[in-house]
């Protein structure tokens, strides 16, 4: 595992300060958390004897030694002390645990402290249910290979109440073929405002597929995109596909990292979008088209607004890495690889029309139930 480097920077702050047991360094990490740390060290030296007077002492006794200024590899290191192998050492994953919070900022621990106990999560195990239930019935297959397509049965992402938006919450589903690859997408959420002070449920629908899909069984919410919902093109400069599973997903998340994207949020300023560096999805068959792939999401805040696919394809040259970013909103969006925009998206509030490979239907028959 390795830190986040803002996260080493602040940790790796240092100041002249007397430490908690009275011994004196003149440089140690700033804030609460140092004596955290420094309490913990002393106990696993020691057995719970507070006799190792610093954690310069504990840590040189390890062989790490100690010095204000580390680099990410060196807490790395700190971190696998306590770790070891996590298979064959699983009581220590706890301990890694305590390290871990002591060498994060206090949000972080005020953070993972808040979280929403057991009836908490019963409560939204209920609310995805209920957003599971509204897209049941829908059915999608791609005609051109008479192939059904498979409604996951828990939802890919979950988001909260965006704060600059008037979603309250949502969840992202995905319908996939027969090798995983997700070919369509729902956004369930709820939206409220002035117009819908009680809460209106909305389903916003996009293609993943790069041919038509056909819709079917749920009346006047059938949704049949007659045009692909994306196009895949070859990562320029990409390394050749590799050859076992671990170095393609270092390979897909590396070439991930390779690409940006921002969108005109609510059309008074282009935003850019973070990149979560763990994909929603992985797919992928040897022996078909698709040796493998995943699905990376680009979000502000909790809400993703563009997908991006990064797959190992099989062509006539051989098996290569090609990519598509999909929208998953309807603001204009842009995408970029290594600095040279290579894919955008106009706005389209008003996607009320099934045929397209954006769709929008609200629902205002069903409100929240809390």
């Amino acid at each position: 595992m390795m830190l986040p480097r803002a996260v080493i920077a602040w940790i790796t702050h240092t100041q002249a300060r007397e430490c908690p047991c009275g011994s004196k360094e003149v440089k140690r990490p700033a804030g609460w958390h140092w004596w955290l740390v420094h309490r913990w060290t002393k106990a696993r030296a020691t057995g719970g004897q507070a006799t190792s007077p610093t954690p310069s002492a504990y840590l040189q006794s390890i062989g790490l030694g100690y010095v204000p200024h580390r680099t990410p590899r060196d807490f790395t290191q700190i971190v696998r002390h306590f770790v070891g192998d996590p298979i064959a050492n699983r009581s220590r994953i706890g301990r890694a645990v305590v390290i871990a919070a002591c060498l994060y900022p206090t949000s972080f621990v005020a953070t993972v402290m808040a979280q929403n106990p057991a009836d908490g999560k019963e409560v939204s195990d209920e609310r995805v249910a209920f957003m599971r239930r509204t897209i049941e019935k829908i059915d999608f297959s791609i005609p051109s290979k008479n192939q059904p397509l498979r409604l996951n049965d828990k939802p890919v992402f979950r988001l909260g109440k965006q704060g600059a938006d008037v979603v309250q919450e949502g969840a992202i589903f995905f319908w996939v073929d027969e090798i995983g690859r997700p070919e369509a997408a729902v956004q369930v959420f709820e939206v409220r405002d002035d117009r819908a002070p009680k809460g209106i449920w909305v389903h916003e629908f996009i293609s993943l597929s790069s041919t038509p899909l056909l819709g079917d069984g749920d009346g006047a919410r059938t949704w049949n995109p007659q045009s692909p919902g994306i196009t895949l093109r070859p990562v320029p400069g990409a390394a050749p596909v590799a050859v076992t599973l671990a170095q393609r997903d270092r390979q897909m998340r590396s070439l991930a990292r390779e690409f940006r994207a921002s969108d005109f949020f609510h059309e008074k300023s282009w935003t850019e979008l973070r990149l979560l560096p763990t994909p929603v999805a992985r797919f992928g068959k040897e022996g078909t088209k698709v040796l493998d792939g995943a699905v990376f999401a680009f979000v502000t805040g909790t809400d993703p607004e563009a997908f991006l696919f990064i797959e190992a394809r099989a062509g006539s040259g051989g098996t290569s890495w090609h990519y598509a970013f999909a929208p998953m909103t309807c603001w204009e969006l842009r995408g970029s690889h290594r600095g040279t925009q290579v894919w955008t998206v106009p706005a389209r509030k008003a996607a009320t029309d099934p045929a397209q490979p954006y769709y929008v239907y609200t629902l205002p028959e069903l409100t929240p139930t809390r």
